[in-house]
This record gives structure tokens, C-alpha cells and sequence, in this order.
């Protein structure tokens, strides 16, 4: 699998931190999760969605005006981001992707994995409502799952 495209990964990262739809006061910066609908929306890039969806990773809905993503295949999706996450973590190698339901997901989770620790990144935080799916809350010491 070739490197993600930066502005795609932010996307993604964006969705993989959303939080719940019926969150009370969620941060305004936040991507949200419609569990019930199955949607994302937020802030991002309509462009950037677009291209996601001519590689088939998700589909753009217009509902009253407002633009949502779906994302295809989500379960295998955040299945193999969490697993991308986790390898990166344990040091291993990105080759696994190749054993993925999902390689362009588990790059991503790899990707940003990695970047997270090359960086001054603060750690995701459930109290403060700072979550990525697959990865560990300092505060809970558990793995956030949308």
C-alpha cells in the first residue's frame, strides 16, 4: 500500500475521533458519529471527501442541505484501523496491511500511530473528550470504540 495522502489521513483521523452525535456540548472542532443513521459530520474538506469516495472508502450524503459520510464497509474500517494502530504501536512492520479486510484503513491507523509518537501529540483523554477509535485513554487506561 502507498503513503496515504496527508490531507486524506486528516480526514480519516478526523472521523476516527468523532464523537457521539448525542453528546451533550460536544468541542466544536469535532467530527460527530450518528450511530443510528450511520453518519459522520463536521468540519472537513468536501474535496478531500469527494476523493475518498471516487477510491470507494466512503459515500457522500446530502441530507436538508448538510453534506454527511458514510463510510463503506465501516465495520472492516475500524476493524483494520485499530489493528494498524496496534502494529505500529508493537513496532511492527506496515506489510500487514497486506492481511487486512481493509489496507487503506490500516495504513491510516498505522500512519497515524506513528506520527503520534514521533510527535509532542497530546494523549487521547475520554474525560476531556479527546478519543480516536483504537487507541488507549490515559485516563481509563482502555481502548476507545466507536
Amino acid at each position: 500500500m502507498s503513503q496515504i495522502p496527508k490531507k486524506q489521513l486528516k480526514l480519516i483521523i478526523a472521523l476516527m475521533e468523532a464523537l457521539p452525535s448525542d453528546i451533550d456540548n460536544p468541542p466544536a472542532y469535532n467530527c460527530l458519529y450518528d450511530g443510528f443513521e450511520d453518519l459522520y459530520s463536521g468540519p472537513y474538506c468536501q474535496q478531500t471527501a469527494a476523493k475518498l469516495e471516487q477510491q470507494g472508502h466512503a459515500l457522500i450524503i446530502t441530507k436538508a442541505g448538510e453534506q454527511y459520510i458514510r463510510l463503506n464497509r465501516r465495520d472492516d474500517f475500524l476493524v483494520s484501523f485499530a489493528a494498524g494502530a496496534l502494529e505500529a504501536q508493537r513496532g511492527n512492520s506496515i506489510d500487514y496491511a497486506e492481511y487486512s479486510n481493509h489496507p487503506f484503513a490500516f495504513c491510516c491507523g498505522y500512519t497515524h500511530a506513528l506520527n503520534k509518537q514521533k510527535s509532542q501529540m497530546p494523549n487521547y483523554n475520554l474525560s476531556k473528550l479527546f478519543v480516536c477509535h483504537g487507541f488507549e485513554c490515559e485516563d481509563t487506561s482502555e481502548v476507545y470504540s466507536q
